[in-house]
């Protein structure tokens, strides 16, 4: 039988990670595997993922697709969260250390950063994003270099995380434009360049060449040849096939452990209010600027589910199954409103919401549920408006993990009438956008 060609595509999430085999033809998810894994401590006794454990299913995913008598893989491309970086000695062999993005920044550092390259206020005006610690992934390695010279100095590379997936078949460390503007802190948009801390701290010489997204190498995977992509960030990936299929403005809001509202046709320049809203600017794949407001809204409902679930002995699965229903609705708007005492969100909420829940009547989980869930939801609308900047666009697409939560979904609809909210009838997220990429080459 002839094999089919396919294109494989690994999208590495901060809780999932994902492997698909896609029809290099008609786009069709021929196969497609998912898994979780534990988090190991860094040498810090800080949570950190299991980069060695990731690298190893990778490669077993990948090694199986090649072997597989019904697929012939053409190319192999990559998808990964931002705001972790990779590191490489002079052999190109991995620095053993891989460091979470939410781990706490240091105030010595900090403040020996700022009183060097700041004001704070012009340094996130320049780099268009707020100071947000590790996520500012390029403050992680001036972190490494102050708190940690005995690591830093076995650094000859340093990768962004998508591209180091790339490395990991290709073995050529390149930089990319989606990882590099990602919140880094790296790169001056005003200038187009990297910024000048990053020249003065001698650092610019340990990031590879820029190379464009859309490249690929031919590379020898185990005796199969197979072109290699050099991977994309998550976020912007996920734009793609929508920059593709409409015809009119829009925003993408894509949801899971991070719900991002991306606005591709926003040129405003950032002010100081949206700087301290975690509004930020990202670099699409042609080195243009997307607009992003972020909000940690998935892992908050995790854990404000969870207590739904253990106060009322109900499990996630019935919790996630519930429908939209209008005259619960109307309930839920009828009581006295419950404000959620929030872990993640309580710096974008009000004073009030982030208090201790007040004693209440709750009729049921349901009715309780929808009260969690119109807090949510709140503030993802603050959200959107953040990043629609001056002009808001007609239409907002939902993708990601909460496009089967009819109550989060109708109650955006609900909300905000003035907006065309649909549902994305395209699977697979930031995994499809590398595709299409990949099968445009």
């Amino acid at each position: 039988m002839e094999k089919v060609d396919v294109i494989a595509i690994v999208d590495i999430g901060k809780t999932n990670k994902k492997f698909y085999l896609f029809d290099e033809t008609t786009g069709e998810v021929l196969e497609k595997s998912s898994t979780r894994f534990d988090e190991i401590q860094d040498d810090d006794g800080f949570p950190s993922d299991d980069l060695s454990g990731i690298e190893k299913w990778v490669k077993k995913e990948v090694l199986d697709a090649l072997s597989n008598s019904l697929y012939r893989v053409k190319k192999m491309n990559f998808s990964g969260y931002g705001a972790s970086l990779v590191y490489l000695d002079g052999d190109g062999k991995r620095v053993p250390v891989f460091y979470n993005y939410l781990k706490p920044y240091p105030d010595d550092i900090i403040d020996q950063f700022f009183s060097k390259y700041g004001p704070q206020q012009r340094f996130c005006t320049e780099t268009s994003s707020p100071y947000l610690g590790m996520l500012n992934s390029g403050l992680q390695l001036y972190w490494l270099k102050y708190a940690k010279p005995d690591i830093f100095k076995r650094v000859r590379y340093v990768l962004h995380f998508p591209q180091y997936l790339s490395y990991i078949f290709s073995g050529k460390p390149i930089s990319e434009y989606t990882s590099i503007g990602c919140h880094t802190g790296l790169w001056d948009f005003t200038k187009g360049d990297y910024h000048l801390w990053v020249y003065k701290e001698g650092l610019v010489e340990l990031f590879p060449p820029i190379v464009h997204s859309d490249t690929e190498e031919m590379v020898d995977i185990s005796g199969y040849k197979v072109k290699v992509g050099r991977g994309l960030h998550d976020s912007s990936a996920s734009l793609i096939p929508y920059l593709k299929s409409e015809s009119e403005p829009f925003l993408l809001l894509s949801t899971g452990t991070w719900s991002i509202c991306l606005n591709p046709y926003s040129n405003d320049q950032l002010s100081e209010n949206d700087l301290a809203r975690d509004c930020l600017n990202l670099l699409r794949i042609d080195g243009g600027q997307v607009r992003v407001a972020r909000l940690f809204l998935g892992k908050e409902y995790e854990e404000l589910e969870e207590k739904i679930c253990q106060k009322y002995s109900v499990s996630r699965k019935e919790v996630q199954k519930l429908e939209w229903d209008i005259k619960l609705f109307r309930v839920m708007s009828s009581v006295s409103p419950v404000k959620f005492k929030l872990n993640y969100l309580a710096e974008v909420a009000t004073v009030d919401n982030v208090k201790d829940r007040l004693e209440h009547q709750t009729y049921s989980w349901e009715l309780e549920y929808y009260q969690m869930m119109n807090q949510l939801t709140d503030l993802q609308i603050e959200a959107i408006k953040l990043a629609s900047g001056t002009n808001m666009p007609g239409k907002i697409i939902i993708e990601g993990g909460f496009i089967s939560n009819q109550v989060f979904v109708e109650m955006l609809r609900l909300k905000m009438p003035e907006l065309n909210v649909q549902v994305s009838q395209l699977p697979s997220g930031s995994a499809r956008g590398v595709f299409e990429m990949s099968n445009s080459i």
